[in-house]
């Protein structure tokens, strides 16, 4: 399956950083249920989390973040 996949980094992780991360979540496959989307959330050890989403058109999109401490 082709398609287009958009990185929003909104940390402070350097792009090759943030390349490396989302690569190691494609790499795991997609895991839904009906094998269809990325893991939803992956949190990493430095607080680091990475939303995934698959819209409509097809497109998989990583959105990354800084998990804010309550």
């Amino acid at each position: 399956m082709k398609g287009k996949i958009i990185i929003t980094n909104d940390t402070n992780l350097s792009d090759a950083e943030a390349l490396s991360r989302v690569l190691r979540i494609v790499q795991d496959g997609r895991v839904s249920a009906d094998g269809s989307r990325y893991c939803f959330l992956t949190l990493w050890n430095d607080d680091v989390v990475i939303y995934a989403d698959l819209t409509r058109t097809g497109t998989d999109t990583f959105c990354i973040k800084k998990e804010v401490k309550r």
